[in-house]
C-alpha cells in the first residue's frame, strides 16, 4: 500500500511517539525479588507498563495526601470562623435578653438583620466546606 509520499510500509511515528529514552538502574537480590513479585501480581504484560502505572499511582496518592492536609487546615479555619459567628450571635441574644425585650421596631429590625448576616456567613462557610469535601471525595 502506498502512502501519500509514495512509500510503502507502516506510517512513521511522530517525534513525541518515538521510543528513544532508556532508564537503567540496579537492584539488590531482595529488591529484585520484590519487584518481580509485584510485577507478576500486577497483571501487566510489560515491566514498562507496570512501572509507568506505578509512578502515576504514586503521584495520585501524593495529591490525595496533599489535598487531605489542605482540607484539614481549611476545616480548622472554618471551625474557628464558626466559633466567632456563634459568639456574635450570642452577643446579640445577650443584648436583647438583658433588657427583656427589643424596645423598638427599628431595634428588632436591626437585630434581625444582624442575625441574618451571621446566618448568611454560616451558609457560605458550610458551602465552602462541602465544596472542599466534594473535591476530596471525587479524587
Amino acid at each position: 500500500m502506498a502512502t501519500s509520499s509514495g512509500k510503502r510500509g507502516r506510517p512513521q511515528k511522530g517525534d513525541g511517539d518515538k521510543v528513544s529514552k532508556m532508564i537503567v538502574f540496579k537492584l539488590n537480590k531482595n529488591e529484585h525479588e520484590k519487584f518481580e513479585e509485584y510485577f507478576k501480581k500486577s497483571g501487566f504484560k510489560t515491566k514498562k507498563e507496570f512501572l509507568l502505572k506505578s509512578v502515576e499511582n504514586a503521584r495520585v496518592a501524593n495529591d490525595i495526601v496533599t489535598d487531605r492536609i489542605s482540607l484539614l487546615k481549611d476545616l480548622a479555619k472554618y471551625k474557628s470562623d464558626f466559633g466567632h459567628i456563634g459568639s456574635n450571635i450570642n452577643q446579640v441574644a445577650h443584648i436583647v435578653n438583658s433588657i427583656g425585650y427589643a424596645s423598638t421596631e427599628a431595634e428588632i429590625a436591626s437585630r434581625l438583620a444582624e442575625m441574618t448576616g451571621y446566618l448568611d456567613m454560616v451558609e457560605k462557610k458550610t458551602n465552602q466546606i462541602l465544596s472542599l469535601m466534594g473535591k476530596f471525595v471525587n479524587k
